[in-house]
């Protein structure tokens, strides 16, 4: 009766049991009745949609055969359309394809083949993210990334840019479209969509085209540089602190400029208060697109042992690169062999670019070259007549406007078509969806909208037959911008920046600027023989490194907006190259240990300087006296199993978002701690050495304002510590307070908690020469590392199959397949693998062989 009626009103475990305590004896059998027959006729629906469900093919048992039919074949013989002449395609033990051809175009046929065996999933997932297409799969998860990556205009930038290839760039991609296809066609719909993990219905894949290879190359290209909202992050703290106190809080004075010089809030106080529900919803937008896209950036360092100080007499070159921890990686190793070339290295699946490679006359590796690649302006519009126009230098100019439709899968299945409308400018377009609390109309002027190659430069690299050449074909590169670092077999080593890198008038130090003034337009790009190059000369420098070291000297300096440049990681790898070399010269494999074990460590003053700091400091609790015990007597390095390392960790962290809140509303460091590239503990610890060493007042290194901090942040770092591993203290070491997690890449999203694999915290630790040791942590995201350095490959020039590799997990990503994992055990314990690369050891130590021939 009345309790049951209560209960669907209210609802609720409590509200049936209240239902049925006041309910009478009668009553209460009646609801009970009632209540069964409501369970079994769920179980029934449930059964009903669970055979519908394996009926139309979603089962899992579905799902594991179309996977099953996804697998590729890896020896016999198979007759392709396209081919021009027969193709071998030797694997060895790794997985590691070695395709030979006779003519040019059929091995860049071959490479897209052997892409789409191993990484067709991926390649697929790639061309979505860049055509902005993913919601047409996952819903109204991929609506973010589509709206900003159809902002962007990557689509129709490689649109423009495939219509304006050369004759032979243009046969070479349309080649390895071919074959990508030829993979892609020999797949049923349900096999493919197994691959996406796409739901029953989802279109089907269209032919793969060069545009689709040029588009995942500007996808590339804008994961590598800032953030989209780091100019405005970086504005209001000019704000908030004026130019001076802002100063090491930016890209190109990070902790080192500006910490001890006095400086005062503009307005008296921080700025207060909470963003609107709108400002907030457009903030998760923005951050949910850049955290998606986080899982197809590339990034990494190279280092040149010359043949002077190398044993075998040629020169050394060792390249890294940290990706997202997903599974499969981005990288894919693979051996091309053609009349005219021979290339060995690592490939990003669906371009046809070695990122780094080794053929018969040099090595190279490109490396991000994190320079500022787009700018925003702030516009002044009206309107009149009822047309929108914006103010360009002397005149008012109408706005251009472009209808994007994006297709999104409802949760039944059904597509939906949203309509994104663009405004765009003469710099470009309109952003201001994207950038919470902003009134202003803030445009965006991308360098991968401009007109310019990417692809077919450093396609040419293979065919490259010296350092020389190598520099010269960079000549009309446009985009990335990378370093690329080299050394060939004549001895000869050194880096080049190569790529499209604005030139103007003003500089605007990576803030918006005004869009009505000329001078702040960008004019051309900078000249080639002006970009900066390094080479070795003589003893003044001994290595050869690209890494997050300056790479700009002389006038040319202030013309050139660079990101989080600080250094750090070059000068440890400087450092532990000369340790090396006092060992003796330079081999192979001791240059591979090298790399596998080079972990951070913090400067030896640090350490010190907070000794003397908490002298003067209130007593510490003893929560807070442990944690700095820890800290003490730790050797400094961040190493696995050490506990001062955890405890140091856990208590920067703490002080950093204190210190800046100490001037800077909360909501206003969580963005600025948010930011890609950012290292907050080097203001720390220059904020801690400045104040231990000058003791002046103002500034972020004021004794008044950082010493109250210390003692509370030390008791907060205990807090922290038992909270994440407990009150054994045995696991309190770094290596288990942080955590690996490997998520899949198709659909990669860094805040789902579950993984294929995990390692830290109470699993298997990385070790040293794993990821921990060398990760990248989000500031926002302290214990979970963001990247990890899953690729490594160390070159001597000597001979030809001086060649030691590893990558996590594995070359491949059908998890029937022993290369889907096999790569993990040799990255966990530093043990990179030989690859060979000679054609008698190639075919001595093939294990399977693949026959491609021309169907009549």
């Amino acid at each position: 009766g009345a309790g049951y009626y209560r209960l669907g009103a209210r609802g609720g475990l409590g509200s049936l049991q209240a239902g049925v305590a006041k309910a009478g004896h009668g009553q209460r059998r009646r609801l009970r009745q009632r209540v069964a027959a409501s369970v079994t006729l769920g179980l029934a629906l449930l059964g009903l949609a669970a055979g519908f469900w394996l009926w139309r093919g979603w089962g899992p048992f579905a799902l594991s055969d179309a996977l099953a039919r996804a697998e590729p074949v890896y020896a016999g013989t198979l007759a392709i359309a396209g081919l021009e002449q027969p193709i071998a395609i030797r694997r060895d033990a790794r997985g590691v394809p070695h395709v030979r051809a006779t003519a040019e175009r059929d091995a860049w046929f071959g490479l897209g083949f052997v892409h789409a065996q191993d990484r067709l999933g991926q390649m697929l997932w790639l061309r979505r993210l860049a055509r902005g297409t993913t919601a047409e799969l996952r819903g109204e998860a991929g609506l973010a990334v589509d709206r900003l990556v159809r902002t962007l205009a990557i689509g129709r930038s490689a649109e423009r840019a495939a219509a304006s290839l050369d004759s032979t760039s243009r046969a070479d991609l349309f080649a390895y479209a071919a074959g990508i296809n030829a993979r892609l066609s020999r797949l049923d719909p349900t096999a493919v969509r197994a691959l996406l993990a796409a739901p029953p219905g989802a279109p089907e894949e269209a032919p793969w085209l060069p545009a689709d290879s040029i588009a995942v190359m500007k996808l590339l290209s804008w994961t590598m540089g800032p953030s989209l909202d780091a100019p405005l992050v970086f504005s209001d703290l000019v704000e908030a602190l004026g130019s001076v106190g802002a100063r090491p809080l930016l890209p190109t004075g990070q902790g080192i400029r500006g910490i001890g010089l006095d400086f005062a809030l503009p307005h008296g106080k921080p700025p207060v208060g909470l963003p609107r529900p709108a400002d907030r919803n457009r903030d998760r937008d923005l951050d949910l697109a850049r955290r998606q896209l986080e899982g197809s950036a590339l990034k990494g360092s190279a280092w040149v042992v010359p043949g002077a100080a190398s044993e075998s007499g040629s020169p050394l070159l060792a390249v890294e690169f940290q990706l997202a921890a997903s599974v499969p990686a981005m990288v894919y190793e693979v051996h091309l062999v053609a009349d005219g070339f021979d290339a060995m290295g690592a490939t990003v699946p669906g371009v046809p670019v070695y990122w780094a490679g080794r053929n018969a006359h040099l090595v190279w590796a490109l490396t991000p070259g994190r320079v500022n690649h787009f700018q925003l302006y702030r516009e002044t519009l009206r309107e009149v007549g009822g047309r929108r126009e914006v103010r360009h230098a002397r005149d008012w100019v109408a706005l251009e406007t472009q209808r994007e439709v994006i297709r999104v899968r409802n949760f039944g299945g059904e597509v939906r078509e949203e309509i994104l409308r663009l405004e765009r400018t003469p710099h470009g377009p309109l952003i201001n969806r994207w950038i919470a609390g902003q009134t202003d109309a803030i445009s965006l002027d991308w360098a991968g909208t401009r007109k310019g190659d990417g692809l077919a430069p450093l396609m040419g690299l293979v065919h490259a037959a010296g350092a020389q050449d190598l520099v010269a074909r960079l000549e009309s590169h446009h985009e990335p911008v990378v370093v690329v670092a080299y050394a060939d077999r004549e001895g000869e080593v050194g880096w080049q920046l190569a790529g499209w890198v604005p030139r103007r008038l003003l500089a605007s130090a990576q803030l918006p600027a005004p869009g009505d003034q000329r001078a702040f337009d960008w004019e051309d790009r900078l000249r080639y023989a002006s970009l900066p190059r390094g080479e070795r000369n003589g003893t003044t420098q001994r290595w050869v490194i690209a890494s997050d070291n300056a790479l700009i000297e002389g006038p040319q300096n202030r013309r050139i907006e660079w990101s989080w440049r600080h250094g750090r990681r070059s000068q440890r790898i400087a450092r532990a190259l000369s340790r090396l070399g006092r060992e003796g010269a330079v081999n192979l494999r001791g240059l591979a240990d090298m790399q596998s074990r080079l972990s951070a460590r913090v400067d030896s003053r640090v350490v010190p300087s907070l000794t003397a700091l908490l002298a003067t400091a209130a007593p510490l609790s003893p929560e807070a006296q442990e944690i700095f015990d820890l800290i003490r007597d730790w050797d400094g390095r961040f190493a696995p199993d050490r506990k001062g390392a955890a405890a140091y960790s856990v208590f920067v962290q703490d002080l950093m978002r204190r210190l800046l809140e100490t001037k800077l509303a909360s909501r206003l460091v969580d963005r600025y701690l948010a930011l890609e590239g950012l290292d907050p503990s080097i203001l720390v610890e220059a904020a801690l050495l400045d104040a231990a060493t000058h003791g002046r007042s103002g500034g972020w290194g004021d004794p008044e304002l950082l010493v109250p901090l210390l003692p509370e942040s030390l008791h907060r770092a205990w807090v922290q510590l038992s909270y994440r591993r407990g009150p054994n203290r045995s696991r309190w070491n770094w290596g288990g307070l942080h955590a690996l997690v490997f998520r899949p890449f198709v659909g990669y999203d860094p805040d789902v908690k579950q993984g294929v694999w995990h390692f830290g915290r109470d699993r298997a630790d990385p070790g040293h020469a794993g990821g921990l040791g060398m990760a990248d942590y989000a500031a926002t995201r302290p214990f979970e590392a963001r990247t990890a350095l899953l690729y490594r490959m160390v070159v001597d020039l000597a001979a030809d199959d001086r060649i030691l590799t590893s990558l996590a997990p594995g070359q491949s990503e059908h998890q029937g397949q022993v290369h889907f994992r096999d790569g993990l055990g040799p990255w966990l314990e530093g043990n990179p693998r030989l690859i060979a690369r000679s054609p008698f050891l190639v075919e001595e130590q093939a294990v399977d062989l693949l026959r491609l021939e021309p169907r009549s």
